[in-house]
């Protein structure tokens, strides 16, 4: 019951802060809204704005530290909004457009990202553990020092992503395209990146210990952590 009441609460903040970006835009006060003939909506008639069909469009809102655990929004449009130190864990983002949304510190375990788009996306210091990125595109994102632990990855579009430092211990990278992205130092103890693309990635000090490189293919230019054999790990060298 308590988390239900949080989540209502949630709930009804987000739809304070849409109604007043509206207004603002409206060129009428909050204060002076109230006032008027078109009155604040009730709780009420916020939940059931909440629960119409459709999805929720919240481009450019700021939703820092709110505790959104368990919330539905699939398919949302989140561009460019800012979630930094929210708590997203639980939460359903399947297919949501979160395009330069501002992730950081974000906690999104066990959250469903299968086929959001979180293209330039700040994940910095993130927590990702166990959540459901399959399909999803994060070209460009900074995973820098994130924690993707156990996270399903498989087939994700990771091009010229950032995750330096970044701990994806068991994460299922299969099929991953990693082409140009920085993983320095990063921990990929028992990771699967079979089949996955990782030409001119750089690997330099990551932690390969039993990884999965059946099939992965790479390039000249991509680095390696000193010592390492990629061709006896398994992984296949492409000539471009």
């Amino acid at each position: 019951m308590r988390q239900k009441a949080w989540g209502l609460i949630a709930v009804m903040l987000i739809f304070n802060i849409v109604w007043s970006l509206r207004l603002w835009t409206e060129g009428t006060s909050p204060v002076h809204a109230a006032t008027t003939e078109e009155p604040a909506p009730s709780l009420m008639e916020l939940y059931t704005l909440f629960n119409q069909p459709g999805p929720l469009w919240l481009s450019g809102v700021d939703l820092r530290e709110l505790n959104l655990a368990g919330i539905d929004l699939a398919e949302a449009q989140l561009r460019d909004a800012d979630l930094s130190a929210a708590n997203l864990s639980g939460a359903n983002l399947m297919g949501a457009n979160l395009v330069l949304a501002n992730l950081n510190h974000a906690l999104l375990i066990e959250t469903n990202l299968h086929m959001a788009d979180l293209a330039l996306t700040d994940l910095g210091g993130a927590s990702l553990q166990a959540a459901d990125l399959t399909g999803a595109r994060l070209e460009g994102a900074n995973l820098q020092g994130a924690s993707l632990h156990s996270t399903i990855l498989a087939g994700v579009d990771l091009q010229v992503s950032n995750l330096g430092r970044a701990v994806l211990h068991r994460a299922n990278l299969e099929e991953a395209n990693l082409a140009g992205t920085n993983l320095r130092n990063a921990d990929l103890r028992q990771a699967n990146l079979s089949r996955a693309n990782l030409s001119s990635v750089n690997l330099e000090g990551a932690n390969l210990e039993d990884a999965n490189l059946h099939q992965a293919s790479y390039n000249r230019i991509t680095v390696w952590p000193s010592g390492f054999d990629p061709a006896a790990a398994g992984a296949v060298l492409v000539e471009e």
